[in-house]
């Protein structure tokens, strides 16, 4: 993964953890709310299907991969 992208993946995980609007985004247009990050097709897969083992096999934090993707879904 290139650092670029885990940054992004990170920014967006962090965000969506600590912005209840931005959150609320995530769970109501999934796609419109991460327009802005560069994001490449496999992280879009890994975050809309909350593939937690996929996250950290990119190299994001173990704890954003299971609080931040994870709670797309709850």
């Amino acid at each position: 993964m290139r650092t670029i992208s885990l940054q992004a993946v990170t920014q967006l995980l962090e965000r969506a953890l600590n912005d209840e609007t931005f959150f609320a985004q995530l769970k109501m247009s999934f796609d419109e709310a991460i327009k802005d990050y560069h994001l490449t097709p496999e992280e879009v897969a890994a975050l809309k299907s909350g593939d937690q083992d996929a996250l950290r096999a990119m190299g994001v934090d173990k704890r954003l991969a299971r609080g931040g993707a994870g709670a797309f879904w709850r």
